[in-house]
């Protein structure tokens, strides 16, 4: 395993934003529809069944307002612990180990989904070399295609 260290000045600056309703739209499209909820029940498809109709361009707006929250780092401390919380479930596996799924809060998923789409192309370039297969076409293709060569 390389060993190289990550200096700090290499981590890009991400400029902050206003998140948009259509960012918003098409994060909540891109949502597997079958993703868990968390403690809070909200599942992704509550938002996709929501995000249609009349209802639709309220919540967009919503999402949009508390998205820009997150991002600006102003959650409300008392609310902290449970909005970057998460379920924890433990899954037998087949050798008697245990597997520890953590679902956390829909909406801050969903928060964070926007946020990675939103900055991509800089979270590609400083991640590379050291991380392969986040944004850059192909790659984890590449990958799998060397790992069985």
């Amino acid at each position: 395993m390389d060993n190289t260290v990550i200096e700090e000045e290499t981590i890009p600056k991400l400029e902050p934003f206003d998140i948009s309703t259509d960012q918003v739209t098409n994060a909540i499209k891109h949502f597997p529809i079958s993703s868990s909820g968390g403690i809070d029940g909200l599942r992704t498809r509550h938002l996709k069944d929501f995000s249609c109709g009349e209802s639709a361009t309220k919540l967009t707006e919503a999402i949009s307002k508390l998205t820009n929250v997150i991002r600006s780092g102003k959650i409300c401390s008392s609310l902290t612990p449970i909005f970057f919380g998460a379920e924890l479930i433990a899954f037998a596996k087949k050798n008697s180990d245990i597997r520890p799924i953590a679902i956390e809060l829909t909406l801050k998923r969903l928060a964070g989904k926007i946020s990675c789409f939103s900055n991509k192309i800089a979270l590609s370039r400083s991640l590379l070399p050291f991380q392969n297969g986040i944004s850059v076409k192909g790659d984890a293709q590449v990958i799998v295609h060397a790992v069985r060569a």
